[in-house]
This record gives C-alpha cells, sequence and structure tokens, in this order.
C-alpha cells in the first residue's frame, strides 16, 4: 500500500511517469541499505565487500516482477529486524514503528519480520541459557512451525509448490531475471561462491571458531529453503479473489539477503570483493542489454500507430529477441 499511497501523493506536482521513477529509485535505496544494515548486524561489521553480491539482489526477480509493496516491506523488514537484532531497548521503539510501516506497505512482509526477529532473538535466549546445548532444540522447533504452516495453508485451495526442487531456492535464484543465460549465470556464481566460501572459511576457522558466528544465519538460511521446499506455489483465501501468487519466489529475496549474512562472517578479503564486482558486471550487462530491448518495446507501444507501419530488420529481431524470454517475467509485465 505504501508504493501506491507514495505514487499517488508524488503523481500530482510530478506527473505519473515520474512519480513511478522516483518511487521504485526510493524503493531500490530502501532496499540496498536495508540489507545492508541486517548483514552488517548478523556479522557485526560494515560488510563493504559483499555491496556487489547486495546490488544483485537488489536488482533480482523481485523487483523486475513488479512486486513493489512487497520489496519495500521486505526492505523495511531488513531495517527493522537489524534494529531488533543488536539494538538496544531505544533501538527496539524505532524498530516497532518500522515494523508498522513494514505491515503497511504488504503484509507478507511483515510476517517473514515476525519470523526472522522470533528466530533470531529464540536462538539468543537459548545461547544465553547453555551456549551450544540448546541451538538444535529451536531449529528443531522451528522446523515444526514449517510444517505447521504447511498444513494449515492446505485447508485452502492451493496451488503446489516446487517440493523437492526447492532446495534449489538457495537465493542464487534471484539473479534468474529473464532469458536461459542468467540461469546459467546464477548457477554458476553459486557453485564458485560455495567453493570460494568453503577455502576462505577453512583459512579462518585456524585463527577463530566460525560456527558461533555463523549459526544463527546459516541456520536460518536452511529454514528458509526447507520452507521453500514445504509452502505451496499460490493460495486462495476465502476473503480475496486474487490468490496470494509466487509465494517460494518471494521467500528467496530473505533467503538471498540471509544467505550473504553467512558470508559476511568470514574475514574480509580482496579477491572475493574483486571476484564479486567482476559477477555484479557481467550481471548488470545482462540486464543492460534486456532491459534496453524493454525501453524500446515501451517507446513502441506509445507510438504504435506509426512504429506499425515499420518493417525492417531491427524490429525483427527485437521481437525474436521477447520470444526467446522463457522467465515468467514477460516484457509486458514488466513494463
Amino acid at each position: 500500500m505504501l508504493v501506491d499511497w507514495g505514487i499517488a501523493t508524488l503523481a500530482h506536482p510530478f506527473g505519473l511517469i515520474a512519480a513511478e521513477k522516483l518511487v521504485a529509485a526510493a524503493c531500490v535505496l530502501c532496499f540496498f541499505w536495508g540489507a545492508f544494515a541486517l548483514i552488517a548486524a548478523a556479522s557485526q561489521r560494515p560488510p563493504w565487500f559483499l555491496t556487489p553480491a547486495i546490488a544483485m539482489v537488489v536488482y533480482g526477480y523481485t523487483f523486475y516482477a513488479g512486486f513493489m509493496n512487497y520489496y519495500l516491506s521486505l526492505a523495511l523488514a531488513f531495517w527493522a529486524a537489524a534494529l531488533f537484532w543488536r539494538g538496544t531497548r531505544i533501538d527496539w521503539l524505532f524498530g516497532a514503528v518500522v515494523a508498522f510501516l513494514t505491515f503497511m506497505a504488504h503484509p507478507m512482509g511483515f510476517g517473514f519480520l515476525l519470523a526472522m526477529v522470533a528466530y533470531i532473538r529464540a536462538v539468543g535466549f537459548a545461547e544465553k541459557l547453555s551456549p551450544g546445548k540448546f541451538r538444535w532444540v529451536v531449529v528443531a522447533l522451528s522446523f515444526l512451525a514449517v510444517v505447521a504452516v504447511h498444513f494449515y495453508f492446505h485447508k485452502y485451495r492451493t496451488d503446489p509448490g516446487p517440493g523437492v526442487h526447492g532446495i534449489l531456492f538457495t537465493g542464487s535464484d534471484q539473479l534468474i531475471v529473464f532469458d536461459a543465460s542468467y540461469r546459467w549465470f546464477s548457477r554458476i556464481l553459486l557453485v564458485l561462491g560455495i567453493i570460494a566460501f568453503l577455502f576462505a572459511a577453512s583459512e579462518d576457522r585456524r585463527k577463530s571458531p566460525l560456527l558461533p558466528r555463523i549459526w544463527t544465519p546459516l541456520t536460518l538460511w536452511a529454514l528458509l529453503i526447507a520452507t521453500a521446499m514445504l509452502l505451496p506455489g499460490s493460495v486462495w483465501l476465502p476473503e480475496y479473489i486474487a490468490p496470494v501468487s509466487a509465494i517460494v519466489s518471494r521467500i528467496t529475496s530473505v533467503t538471498a539477503v540471509i544467505g550473504l549474512c553467512v558470508v559476511a562472517a568470514l574475514q574480509p578479503r580482496k579477491w572475493i570483493l574483486a571476484s564479486l564486482t567482476v559477477a555484479a558486471a557481467i550481471f548488470f550487462a545482462l540486464e543492460y542489454r534486456d532491459t534496453d530491448v524493454l525501453n524500446r518495446m515501451e517507446q513502441v507501444a506509445l507510438s504504435f500507430p506509426i512504429r506499425v507501419l515499420r518493417f525492417n530488420w531491427a524490429n525483427i529481431w527485437f521481437v525474436l529477441r521477447i520470444c526467446r524470454w522463457p522467465r515468467s517475467i514477460s516484457p509486458t509485465k514488466t513494463i
């Protein structure tokens, strides 16, 4: 709702197109720095060496699918979770205000905020009781809660979710935006990222224990993957005509940021920053290529009576380029 309110407010002084661009830019900035704040809270240091990875997640599937109210809700949820994780009681008051805005933007983001904060605080409480003794109890109870949600949703009409294929929803799937080249890019990046993480983690373990630092984000990341496996693809609630759709695809925005919280526990290394910078350059080059097609399509739509009469090789390439996109984000939906 907040995105709709923002566009409606800015449309009068600036016009509808400018209002959409201003609100989208504000949502992007809020998401980037919200994710940055949450990762900093998890690692207890600024994750500057992960900024290229955060930027890729910011311009991932959720953004291009147009789920802007949910997108803003997640951005605010990251801010609130960071405040509740490491903040003082005064910070919790600000966190409560941000949590209210999260709910106003989209209830699904607010639900993820409640789940994240509940798990983080539960793990912290278990560690205070007995370090290392009750951690698995919290994980087991959280998994049972996910199973309970799975059965609860099946009271309603649902579409099937990914099932066992949900194990592939690690957060890297947020980078699959348009055509098959993104799928190959995300898979290669995931494999190389796991290898690099294991190599860096083996070096860090010699200096200090790594598991206590990554336990909370690592187990939360694993629980989010389990959630993707168990939840349905869509749910029809009796109060609404349209279903709550793309549930699993929305979850992976959170999965990606929590995964970066795990990586942030490593000691910052220049080669990690350099590798992510190269990956981000490739990713944004692909997006620039495809969004150029979308921009041309928008221009054609705005001047349709004139352009429809033109038949040339550029227009043929343009149509063939659109037909290559197998991803669920269609060009017309993105526009």
